[in-house]
């Protein structure tokens, strides 16, 4: 788990993300989708957009450490199926 923690990390502050900034991006990510629902990389950066975030903040590599992280909490209610942008 610390290695999908990390891998995110890393993967943010690679696509130029603040490193202070993280934990509230986070925490952005999992209220989007604690409302339920289908989720891409897409429709989270949208989303995230609209709250203030900068333009396609997450990519087809964070994405999916975000969805190892959110299985290993959660269980298999979430899946990973598509590539961001598809």
């Amino acid at each position: 788990m610390k290695i999908a923690y990390r891998s995110l990390i890393s993967r943010l502050i690679e696509r130029d993300s603040n490193p202070e900034e993280i934990p509230g991006l986070v925490r952005s990510i999992f209220w989007i989708m604690s409302r339920g629902g289908p989720f891409t990389c897409v429709l989270i950066n949208k989303q995230l957009e609209e709250l203030g975030w900068k333009p396609d903040v997450l990519d087809e590599v964070s994405f999916r450490h975000l969805a190892k992280i959110l299985q290993a909490e959660f269980g298999p209610l979430v899946k990973y199926y598509r590539r961001c942008g598809d």
